[in-house]
């Protein structure tokens, strides 16, 4: 923690969070439309296709879409900047903005590229021993160097048509200088032609391709930050662990939490995943092993409708962005996430979320009351989007 602090980790900003896609999305055209020089994004996905929600200078946004909004930015002298994770996506996204730009005495240059993974090596399942990157996941934009916007997933336009529970961030202050840098950086660290700074706030996992015979069996870890952090925390905990996640497949995080269940008895966790047909043998070992360590201290729940990412610890920090609780998001695609302490409302976000899945706030911190109201959700044969229910 100290090192962190050294580091600048304690430096003043200020995040706001979006607990609804349509929300999330609708506060990036409001960056995008402030934007007055630049703005810089990585996304897995952007279609240029899907609505915009907000009318400003005069702008009906009905039957408007992200192409136009872009095109309008562009004709505003501004410059964009776009990267994503396929070749067709780029074409298409770079077309549709330039079918939708007009005559204008000023404006702005724009650049649409694709950039695949360097270490990536296709579709193929390599087994248990093998970990390859998927692609960059960054889902980043920074506008004007002084606000960054940081979602779990790029835009579609069922994101904001029919919405679901996620988490998106936009902060200001010091981590948008790391943000910039990162987008700036992250081609030449994945492709080995450069090294990746110290972290501060900006939480990064970064991997490029191995050297000599180890390229046949993955890539090579350069920077587990988002997985390092979570380990920090997790040996400070002492009351509450509240943990959103598609994915929670890490067996050294489980082993450490298991560890830490011990060490720490008054520790409660509570987990949150999205159901799903088929679980892998390695999520069943993991969630097995903190049953076991935690006992009645630990609610695992089922929330259809959407589940973030994010980790709370004890109310008092947290850890929140692109990566999923797995072994590829923690060591080999390319992911962010912010360091986020009480000055950046933690206990806030908390709440929300815990009003989200219980109509209320806890009395306290004990997986004890999460428990009961899935159980009721579950014995009213409540289901749906929202509904928090039990993993029996």
């Amino acid at each position: 923690m100290e090192r962190m602090k050294k580091a600048g980790v304690n430096a003043r900003g200020r995040v706001e969070y979006y607990l609804n896609t349509a929300d999330a999305w609708a506060a990036f055209e409001d960056i995008v439309l402030d934007a007055r020089a630049e703005v810089v994004a990585v996304f897995d996905q952007f279609d240029a296709a899907a609505p915009v929600q907000v009318a400003r200078a005069g702008h009906d946004p009905a039957g408007r879409d992200w192409g136009w909004l872009l095109a309008q930015t562009l004709m505003r002298g501004v410059n964009l900047t776009i990267t994503l994770g396929d070749a067709p996506g780029a074409e298409v996204l770079h077309s549709h903005i330039q079918a939708a730009l007009h005559a204008a005495r000023r404006c702005g240059t724009l650049t649409v590229t694709a950039q695949a993974h360097p270490a990536r090596r296709g579709s193929r399942s390599f087994g248990n021993f093998t970990q390859f990157p998927a692609g960059h996941r960054l889902n980043l934009a920074v506008a004007d160097g002084k606000a960054l916007f940081l979602a779990r997933d790029g835009l579609t336009a069922a994101a904001v048509l029919t919405p679901w529970h996620d988490l998106a961030m936009i902060a200001r202050g010091p981590v948008v200088t790391e943000a910039s840098a990162l987008l700036s950086g992250f081609a030449a660290i994945t492709a080995g032609d450069a090294e990746p700074g110290p972290a501060r706030r900006l939480l990064r996992t970064l991997s490029r391709p191995a050297h000599g015979m180890r390229r046949m069996f993955g890539a090579q870890t350069v920077a587990n930050e988002v997985e390092s952090a979570h380990h920090m925390l997790i040996r400070r905990a002492e009351r509450m662990i509240y943990i959103e996640t598609q994915i929670f497949d890490s067996p050294p995080m489980a082993r450490h939490l298991a560890l830490r269940a011990k060490s720490a008895p008054g520790l409660n966790m509570v987990l949150i995943v999205p159901p799903r047909d088929a679980v892998s043998a390695s999520e069943r070992r993991c969630l097995l092993l903190l049953t076991e360590a935690f006992g009645p201290r630990l609610f695992i729940g089922l929330a259809a409708g959407g589940v973030a990412d994010v980790s709370i610890f004890d109310g008092q920090t947290a850890i929140a962005g692109s990566a999923d609780l797995n072994c590829r998001a923690l060591g080999y695609d390319t992911h962010a996430a912010i360091y986020l302490r009480q000055a950046d409302g933690v206990g806030i976000l908390r709440d929300r979320l815990a009003r989200r899945w219980l109509g209320l706030v806890p009395d306290g911190d004990d997986a004890a009351q999460w428990r009961a109201a899935a159980d009721l959700n579950l014995s009213t044969d409540r289901s749906g989007a929202g509904v928090l229910l039990p993993l029996i």
